[in-house]
């Protein structure tokens, strides 16, 4: 899975010097970047920015093949990306290390909404004390069953 070399610099900076307390992965509803890569549609750079996408696409697809409607599918992706990097920020050396020294942080993945400006929590809420196992499938879960008509 990929994670941007310049996320990890601001997490790296925010965990280590700043102490939050929190780090949200966000993304949005009717994201044209996950249109795209839905639709095998970048070319260039593009293309590679876009690929970690693809790949959370093809590790989830039957859940997003299930989904009829093609705006569901690009948004039911955007939280599948969420849940994803959320799970790589996670495994990054810098949160991972900052629970050993047992720092008071907790990830969690949430997705904005252009539509209607709400925010939705994914469900992915993870300290250090929470198995990350059990928090993706749980979130996965909750994914899951806000695309089940």
């Amino acid at each position: 899975m990929h994670t941007d070399l310049n996320c990890l610099a601001v997490i790296d900076f925010a965990v280590d010097l700043l102490h939050v307390k929190h780090v949200l992965v966000v993304g949005h509803h009717g994201c044209s970047g996950v249109r795209r890569a839905l639709q095998r549609s970048a070319g260039g750079l593009a293309e590679h920015w876009l690929r970690h996408l693809q790949d959370v696409q093809g590790k989830h697809a039957a859940l997003i093949d299930a989904v009829a409607s093609p705006e569901d599918q690009v948004n039911l992706l955007a939280e599948l990306n969420v849940l994803e990097q959320a799970g790589n920020v996670c495994e990054s050396t810098i949160v991972r290390e900052a629970w050993q020294h047992k720092d008071d942080l907790t990830v969690s993945g949430w997705v904005y909404s252009l539509r209607d400006g709400l925010l939705i929590d994914l469900g992915f809420n993870v300290d250090g004390r929470a198995d990350l196992a059990t928090a993706r499938a749980n979130s996965l879960a909750f994914i899951a069953s806000r695309y089940r008509r």
